[in-house]
């Protein structure tokens, strides 16, 4: 028996057409991207670098390094003038005692 609208009443039809309403309503299109929504607009989610941005982050890693590199130097040189010291004052006690 028809229903009384005059068009069949399928719950499921309604289901699957809520369900694909609630995903596109999850979708944004952000630069030609289809993205899920909520979009976190944060620096490293969509970032496009400009070149020299990313030569002036290059530089800034390889001054990092850098410092690094010296800071480890600074630590081993400090590390066997330690040893040294330890070794020459316990050769000092072997001649004393």
């Amino acid at each position: 028996m028809p229903s009384p609208l005059g068009m069949d009443f399928n719950p499921a039809l309604l289901l699957q057409q809520h369900q694909f309403a609630a995903a596109a309503a999850e979708e944004a299109d952000v630069f030609g991207f289809l993205v899920k929504a909520p979009l976190k607009l944060e620096a490293q989610s969509i970032y496009i670098k400009h070149p020299q941005l990313q030569q002036q982050q290059q530089q800034q890693q390889q001054q990092q390094q850098q410092r690094q590199r010296q800071q480890r130097g600074q630590k081993q040189q400090q590390q066997q003038g330690e040893q040294q010291q330890q070794q020459q004052e316990e050769q000092g006690k072997g001649w004393r005692g």
